[in-house]
């Protein structure tokens, strides 16, 4: 009996992951808003792995993308010293990329000390 629970979990879980995907793909703001409360509920659902999975696609909801599907962004954190550079170089074409977004997340000390006073 416990593996058809199991099995209702999955389907219901997928089935609003379904959800998720037809409201973004139809930038259906009233679903969105129904689905997101929907996740923010299941966080206190008291299996981990159905909470874990609200989680994902709450990123996905949030970060309107959804690569996080397959396994969760693994962010890299370095310890580099007081002096750094960051170099971007990005081939964009205005007319073709209209909607695209760039976003860059620095985080520093400040003031930093030493030579870039």
């Amino acid at each position: 009996m416990g593996s058809k629970k199991n099995v209702k979990k999955i389907k219901l879980i997928e089935e609003l992951q379904r959800a998720l995907f037809v409201a973004q793909i139809g930038d259906d703001q009233e679903s969105l808003y129904w689905i997101e409360k929907l996740l923010i509920q299941l966080l206190g659902y008291y299996e981990m792995s159905v909470r874990d999975q609200s989680v994902v696609l709450l990123n996905m909801l949030y970060d309107g993308v959804d690569w996080q599907l397959p396994s969760a962004f693994q962010p890299v954190v370095r310890s580099i010293g007081q002096h750094f550079k960051v170099n971007v170089v990005v081939d964009y074409e205005m007319d073709k990329n209209k909607e695209s977004q760039i976003f860059l997340g620095l985080s520093a000390p400040y003031p930093i000390e030493g030579h870039n006073q």
